[in-house]
């Protein structure tokens, strides 16, 4: 009798079996097929949170870590001389060097990248108030003896991050130029704000002067801080730019402050910049009465190879952040990470993960269960025809063509069961995985309300973007599970894995006795 014969008769002729043989694979199915199709539905849920955000990270010293890690593996006193004096030399060879930003800038995520410095500078310039007039007595902050102070920004790029990430946008005159930014000579000239402009009565060509300030502690009695020493530059505005609507920020105050830094910042070249910086260095060396000459020494080495206070990396596709920071892990120093903006999804990100948790262990469990029962259930059912199987091999039929036989039975009834299961646990996936994320996420808001969605706390580089919100209800719209090539590839693929794993266990059992000890 042909093989394909032998089966389709061995399966007609136990209803039963072959019945109760679906029934508990479509069972196990349903939960196989469950589990794998929330999973996938998760995943790509998460690629879109992320292609969301805006495609900014940072690099940031986890300091504290670092600190922590020094006084403790050498079981050092933190306010002893040695452990300060072994903190700065950890610092100073776990910094990262321009060279390094651009060994990252050169990866393939990356579409550009930047770095600057941003330091205080002094005029008598009126500073500009933020929109919002209830906290228009912000600007007071900025007051010292009679200048206010306005931040420097210095770049290195005509097009930087702030114009090509849209934060701002030039509204009159043009940006630099690369002889500007990439000229270690001073040129001075720089963008400045609409707001600030217009309060100063300033245009395009107009010169304004700035002052280098190095200061003393605060004199109480003349209410002011002492001056140490003073160096004047003049600066030619070239470009007025406006801010744009990405800003958001946690509250209203804060979203004044934010709005007042960016409309009183100074873009400038680099050079600008680091010639305040230096200015600010070599006074600190002069008129410092509280740095030892080793503090001293350390900074100068510390700020040798140049030195930045921001750094922006844009990638192609936020969802590739995985990939990126893997790779930026090889080149950053110890106690280095990458920042992003993938707090703002807090709540839907932990949502996401507590029910991909739940449909990893139902699908594990489910895998487990699958081959005990199964194994168990084939075995009782081949134990029955072990009379059947020692008759076939004392006939002379092949092992292997008996075998082949036994996982062809299994297989078509397994076929059958794990399709119908396929269909069905996919249905069944929406509802339970739609129950268990709208629960979650209630959990979630519940936990995190005190971060509201898009503020990203202790990233202050880039807290003047924020990606789109992204509310429940949205989100719930968009979670359709449907079945795609992935899902129903890894279903069949372990669905198959499994059935002949059970198939094998109790025929390895069965074929290892001899048809004589079989049939007697």
């Amino acid at each position: 009798m042909k093989l394909s014969s032998r089966v389709v008769l061995s399966l007609k002729r136990n209803i039963s079996r072959t019945v109760l043989l679906s029934l508990l694979i479509f069972v196990l199915g349903l939960f196989v097929s469950s589990a794998i199709s929330i999973r996938q539905v998760i995943i790509q849920t998460e690629r879109i949170l992320r292609r969301r955000l805006p495609p900014v990270v940072t690099i940031e010293h986890n300091v504290q870590t670092m600190e922590n890690y020094v006084l403790e593996s050498l079981q050092l006193d933190p306010l002893s001389p040695d452990a300060q004096s072994l903190i700065r030399d950890f610092w100073y060879e776990s910094r990262v060097t321009p060279a390094m930003i651009s060994e990252i800038g050169s990866l393939p995520q990356v579409s550009e990248y930047d770095f600057s410095q941003i330091i205080s500078s002094y005029s008598e310039l009126q500073l500009a108030p933020p929109s919002n007039t209830e906290f228009a007595h912000l600007v007071e902050m900025g007051f010292i003896d009679n200048f206010n102070s306005f931040l420097l920004n210095g770049v290195n790029r005509p097009i930087f991050s702030d114009i090509s990430t849209s934060l701002v946008e030039i509204v009159a005159g043009r940006t630099f130029t690369e002889a500007e930014t990439n000229n270690a000579d001073l040129i001075n000239v720089g963008l400045i704000s609409a707001s600030l402009a217009d309060i100063n009565s300033l245009t395009v060509g107009s010169v304004v002067t700035f002052s280098h300030l190095s200061l003393g502690e605060f004199d109480f009695s003349a209410e002011g801080f002492n001056i140490l020493a003073q160096r004047n530059f003049e600066l030619e505005i070239i470009g007025i730019f406006e801010l744009t609507d990405i800003l958001v920020a946690v509250d209203e105050e804060e979203m004044a402050l934010s709005e007042m830094e960016l409309l009183n910042q100074i873009y400038v070249p680099f050079a600008v910049a680091e010639d305040a910086r230096l200015f600010h260095l070599e006074n600190t060396a002069e008129n410092s009465i509280d740095l030892d000459d080793e503090m001293l020494s350390f900074i100068e080495n510390f700020f040798s190879e140049g030195f930045w206070n921001r750094v922006l990396f844009l990638l192609d596709d936020p969802a590739e952040i995985d990939e990126f920071e893997q790779a930026v892990k090889e080149i950053l120093p110890p106690f280095w990470e990458v920042l992003d903006l993938s707090n703002a999804y807090a709540n839907i990100s932990g949502a996401l993960e507590i029910v991909d948790q739940i449909a990893q262990g139902i699908m594990w469990m489910s895998i487990v269960v699958a081959v005990v029962s199964l194994s168990l259930l084939i075995l009782l059912f081949f134990n029955d025809r072990k009379r059947e199987i020692g008759i076939y091999l004392a006939l002379g039929e092949k092992r292997v063509k008996v075998i082949l036989g036994l996982i062809f039975e299994v297989l078509i009834v397994g076929i059958v069961a794990i399709t119908l299961s396929l269909f069905i646990g996919n249905n069944l996936a929406q509802q339970l995985s739609e129950t268990l994320l709208k629960a979650e996420l209630v959990n979630q808001q519940q936990l995190n309300e005190s971060i509201p969605q898009g503020h990203t706390p202790g990233l202050d580089v880039l807290r003047f973007f924020s990606p789109p919100e992204f509310d429940v209800e949205e989100l719930l719209e968009n979670y359709d599970i449907t079945l795609n090539y992935t899902v129903v590839f890894l279903f069949y693929g372990l669905s198959f894995i499994i059935l002949i794993v059970s198939t094998f266990i109790p025929l390895f059992y069965i074929t290892q006795i001899k048809p004589k000890q079989i049939i007697l």
